[in-house]
């Protein structure tokens, strides 16, 4: 979506940074069905390190990272900037809530679906993706309706009406979701996390250029070294952009 924003300033580092971004996307230890997800939303949302207004008036900064930040939960402010890892950090500890909802469903995901209920869920909160029409037809075992749900999605409030409106910008994005998660493909084989062992990585205000994140895997709160910073989140604060089903 960066490609349509009107400040050119934001377009030229949300695109300069895309490339560095899925770099170091890839310094992380984390499954590859996350590192996909991620890497597709790098691509659809572009990398902006200062805070700025999306579309919708919501305060955004990252990788389309809104409202607030993940790892932290603390509010994004219209002076924040971040650098380009935390961005990706950020992005990944949003993929881990996602992650850990898709998996409560107990449905066998293909990638192509796990990636286009991820990229719903990225744009449009987890607990409104959860609470979806697409969720329910998916639980019922129409694929075919639950996949065309994807495109009921496609308003953002105007910020200056208070007021519901189609956008061009997630008309198309829905289209794209609804193909991807339509595309047969063999199911991932990799389980998913065990719910008492969520993936976290380490997120530094400003990390060292040299410093290798690692994704560190533990059994409970008590398993963490003391002596690493770790910012843990169970959930992250679910402000979703008033994209809503009418």
């Amino acid at each position: 979506m960066w490609k349509y924003f009107k400040d050119k300033a934001i377009v030229r580092e949300a695109r300069k940074n895309i490339q560095p971004a899925i770099r170091e996307l890839y310094t992380y230890d984390i499954p590859d069905r996350v590192a996909a997800v991620v890497e597709d939303i790098i691509k659809e949302e572009g990398v902006v390190t200062r805070a700025y207004k999306d579309k919708a008036g919501a305060p955004t900064i990252g990788v389309g990272t809104a409202w607030t930040y993940p790892s932290t939960g603390e509010e994004i402010q219209a002076k924040d900037t971040i650098d380009i890892s935390r961005a990706v950090g950020e992005a990944i500890v949003f993929q881990q809530n996602i992650d850990e909802k898709l998996n409560s469903l107990g449905i066998e995901l293909n990638l192509n679906q796990y990636r286009a209920l991820s990229s719903l869920a990225y744009n449009i909160g987890v607990d409104t993706m959860m609470n979806s029409s697409v969720i329910k037809n998916l639980q019922s075992g129409n694929v075919d309706k639950a996949g065309d749900s994807f495109l009921k999605y496609n308003k953002i409030t105007n910020p200056k009406t208070g007021k519901k409106q189609i956008d061009p910008i997630l008309v198309k994005r829905r289209e794209r979701e609804r193909s991807m998660f339509l595309q047969n493909t063999p199911n991932y084989i990799e389980p998913p996390q065990d719910k008492n062992s969520p993936y976290t990585p380490e997120i530094k205000q400003q990390p060292k250029p040299k410093d290798r994140k690692m994704l560190r895997l533990f059994g409970s709160n008590n398993d963490i070294n003391e002596d690493v910073d770790y910012y843990y989140s169970d959930s992250v604060g679910d402000k979703v952009l008033s994209m809503f089903e009418s």
